[in-house]
């Protein structure tokens, strides 16, 4: 039996494309396809927006580039999520905050203090994002189809 290094199915011996994802299965194929497209896989998450575009166009011949920039766009959608909810609990919340709080101060900021809160939260949110960025650009210099940490298991894209 064949495992899939993308999605880890058993497949047959004769199969050469996985039946679950649709995946190469000749080892020296998919090893020369890593060592050929590490650096743009890597880059991938480096460089944000551009790094998912490039990882897009070389993933049109490649499977390694193609993946790890489905990873990376996992994990920037979810950023750009996170980034939506905290706006929208800034607004929210925070409008009539302002309103009921004009005189209360929160750490010695006038009445800003759920924008505070919400801007602390989001700050170490970047930061996990960030790392998980690390994560998935040292398991693409490893030669790894491994899925991001806590985002890699989200069923879009």
């Amino acid at each position: 039996m064949k495992k899939c290094l993308v999605c880890g199915r058993e497949n047959e011996d004769n199969k050469e494309i996985c039946e679950e994802c649709g995946a190469n299965l000749n080892a020296e194929e998919v090893e020369r396809d890593i060592k050929n497209n590490k650096a743009v896989s890597i880059f991938v998450y480096l460089l944000d927006i551009l790094g998912i575009i490039v990882g897009y166009v070389a993933g049109l011949k490649s499977e390694y580039a193609a993946f790890h920039a489905r990873e990376a766009l996992k994990i920037k959608v979810t950023e750009v999520i996170f980034g939506i909810i905290i706006i929208l609990i800034c607004v929210v919340i925070g409008t009539p905050w302002i309103i009921i709080s004009s005189s209360i101060s929160f750490f010695g900021l006038p009445s800003l203090g759920i924008f505070w809160v919400m801007l602390g939260i989001y700050s170490i949110a970047k930061v996990l994002f960030w790392v998980l960025r690390l994560i998935g650009a040292i398991n693409a210099a490893k030669g790894k189809y491994k899925k991001a940490p806590l985002v890699g298991s989200f069923p879009f894209l």
